[in-house]
């Protein structure tokens, strides 16, 4: 039983890093369809920034992680209008070639990685956290600030949460990704949306990765796997909400760390993207194939009641 506490806690704390990206990254790709793969880029941009602004030049931690993520978002934003709209086009002139916003979103990631390692090197760097102590869970032990990151992680969402059901920004966000067109008919602004929407997701994006510069040694690519694995839990529920999005990554991170405990050998990620992707074959092909064939079968037997109730009596 402390073995399984250890590795459910061990979870909490690390999917609360990949949840930041798969709320973001479902987001977008709902919003505006763009595989938005450059979110692992702005959580590189975060968690280098709290390095430069609070090992380099001696700036409190927290106003670090502010910054950082403030920064991610604004990269995230300027992404989109200098970049991805002129890919995509905007209301009558949307473009429907779904695989150059794909590539060009990869080419921004390994690019901003690239000059990230160009800056600060290809070591892996840390930020020493604030000493908050160790909190005892029944018969484990973990550092409190461990639990205050999967908290933070979790106020970060239900704010963006909050942001989308109560604002009137966010009702223009979700009205845009469900008709852009309609939209525009009743005023919404897809600029000023997208603005908005891409500079709080990069905010997300980047507060997870100061998270993980302040949790362990992290290098310039390391988020790469982190938007694949946020990307994959997003895409096998697309339609899900902020907190399931949430909750499905500390899954990913549990899969992902019981891996670790039973297998090792460096089999976890092999194991985590193969649950994953098995994940994206049953919700997004095998499910709706199997609702498809019901459909066909039902309307079928209503076919068949109908030209039987239509045959005149004593045919």
């Amino acid at each position: 039983m402390t073995h399984f506490l250890e590795i459910l806690i061990q979870a909490f704390y690390t999917g609360a890093e990949w949840a930041l990206i798969a709320v973001g990254f479902g987001f977008i790709a709902r919003t505006t369809n763009i595989f938005h793969l450059a979110l692992g880029a702005l959580f590189s941009v975060g968690g280098y920034s709290v390095y430069l602004l609070s090992v380099r030049n001696g700036l409190p931690i927290p106003l670090g992680i502010v910054i950082g993520a403030v920064l991610a978002g604004l990269v995230g934003s300027i992404i989109d209008r200098f970049i991805y709209q002129p890919v995509t086009g905007l209301y009558g002139q949307r473009k429907v070639n779904h695989l150059a916003p794909f590539v060009t979103s990869l080419g921004i990631l390994i690019v901003i990685q690239n000059v990230i390692q160009i800056w600060f090197g290809a070591s892996p760097l840390y930020v020493q956290p604030p000493d908050l102590g160790v909190t005892q869970i029944g018969q484990s032990r973990v550092l409190t600030w461990n639990l205050l990151k999967a908290a933070m992680s979790l106020a970060a969402c239900g704010l963006f949460a909050f942001w989308l059901s109560r604002t009137r920004t966010g009702a223009s966000a979700v009205a845009l990704g469900q008709n852009a067109e309609g939209a525009s008919v009743v005023g919404v602004s897809e600029i000023s949306v997208r603005f908005q929407i891409f500079f709080a997701t990069g905010m997300l994006a980047g507060l997870g990765g100061s998270l993980a510069i302040l949790s362990h040694p992290t290098l310039p690519g390391d988020g790469f796997p982190i938007v694949l694995y946020g990307a994959l839990i997003s895409l096998i529920m697309p339609k899900a909400g902020i907190m399931t999005w949430w909750i499905a990554s500390v899954g990913a991170a549990f899969i992902y760390a019981q891996s670790i405990a039973s297998i090792g050998g460096g089999w976890q990620d092999t194991i985590l993207q193969s649950v994953l992707m098995g994940g994206i074959v049953v919700s997004r092909i095998l499910i709706p194939w199997m609702q498809r064939r019901a459909k066909l079968r039902a309307a079928a037997a209503t076919l068949a009641a109908t030209s039987a109730a239509a045959k005149p009596a004593g045919s």
